[in-house]
């Protein structure tokens, strides 16, 4: 398992239970549970027994898609059919999604960016998208304008992925994945007096709206900021480079006052956005947000290491179609999920219900029997 996974799994506040747990510690726990043989690595032999059985019940799925050949997962003798009553009177059963196909329209700061996002759908089967197309000046966020712009759509079709439908948004990151020059790193970072940590966080802020001053685990964007810049970034290590971050004028916590002068300008404003301009400022009181002080920093030291590139990371994605389908084993999980359409800005153009028989979300999670809701949304002409 891939650092990274285990890294995602120590979080407090996502797969630990609210319980701090280490890295190494699941490091440990991983190598304990394949030598007990309570989880195995899949290769192509015991990947293709899953299929034959699958096959075999005339089972619908995995939803979530099988196990790929290095995954670890569990013991051919795991699955079972789970028990259909409920634990409690109270409970909805949850509606499993799979997002089926899927139009979406990109936007990016460079010609180059849009090329290498479009060259990277090659190698992902169903995929496909048109030509970028310029449109001039626009504003991908609140902060920040771009004297050009790229428009590219890209379609969809995947069955049994366990996709869900996107949200708009704004990219969550103008890093790239790739670890950077650590010696220059660290020269431009010394220039602009900041630490690798502040640069992580200012970078999470420009994009990510939904981080809390009192947050308790790490988010993912500041995450992703520490492998770029060849760190672990430590939960008191992010609560310190917030504190230095307002301290320094670069990041301040958000109010109604703050939302409200943001949208009075972005109301002024005549560039082009892709997104509602409302949705810009989707930050709720408590969240911490970029000043325009930490805009200006963020932006001299990602000029000082990328220079005239430094926005090929930048992109904004904005869903025109979803079809969705949502698997339940009782109809009462079905009805509940209806509630949830349309979103997105959509318009609902279908919906139906079929019952099924035996089904599965995962190869070891069955279910004797259930029901598939089909769903169509748009956005309006």
């Amino acid at each position: 398992m891939q650092v990274k996974h285990l890294l995602r799994a120590s979080w407090v506040d996502y797969y630990s239970g609210g319980v701090p747990v280490a890295v190494e510690e699941l490091r440990a726990a991983l190598t304990d549970c394949l030598a007990k043989g309570s989880l195995r690595v899949i290769d192509a032999a015991s990947r293709e027994r899953i299929i034959d059985r699958l096959q075999a019940g005339a089972i619908i799925g995995p939803i979530y898609g099988l196990p790929n050949i290095g995954d670890v997962d569990f013991p051919d003798d795991y699955a079972q059919f789970p028990p259909t009553t409920r634990q409690r009177a109270s409970h909805v059963p949850f509606a499993f999604t799979d997002v089926v196909h899927s139009r979406v329209e990109r936007f990016y700061a460079t010609l180059r960016a849009a090329q290498a996002d479009i060259e990277s759908l090659h190698d992902w089967p169903g995929r496909s998208a048109s030509e970028p197309k310029p449109i001039g000046p626009w504003r991908p966020t609140w902060w920040l304008e771009c004297n050009e712009g790229f428009r590219v759509e890209v379609e969809e079709f995947a069955m049994y992925g366990g996709r869900c439908g996107n949200e708009d948004y704004c990219c969550s990151n103008l890093l790239p994945y790739e670890r950077g020059d650590q010696p220059r790193l660290n020269r431009v970072l010394a220039s602009r007096k900041l630490t690798a940590e502040e640069s992580c966080l200012l970078n999470a802020l420009g994009t990510d709206p939904r981080i809390h001053t009192g947050q308790t685990y790490v988010p993912p964007a500041v995450e992703h900021g520490g492998n770029f810049f060849g760190i672990q970034v430590t939960l008191a290590k992010f609560s310190a480079a917030l504190e230095s971050c307002i301290r320094k004028g670069w990041a301040t916590e958000a109010t109604a006052n703050h939302r409200r002068s943001i949208e009075a300008c972005l109301n002024r404003d005549q560039l082009f956005c892709p997104l509602p301009k409302q949705s810009l400022v989707k930050f709720h009181n408590g969240c911490a947000i970029l000043t325009l002080a930490g805009r200006d920093v963020l932006l001299a030291a990602m000029h000082d290491y990328f220079g005239p590139d430094w926005a090929n990371c930048l992109k904004v994605e904005r869903e025109l179609y979803r079809e969705e389908h949502r698997y339940c084993a009782e109809m009462d999980g079905i009805r509940a999920a209806m509630a949830d359409y349309p979103s997105n800005g959509h318009v609902l153009l279908n919906a139906h219900v079929e019952k099924i028989g035996p089904w599965c979300v995962y190869w070891w999670k069955q279910y004797p029997s259930g029901y598939r809701l089909e769903i169509e949304m748009g956005k309006p002409e």
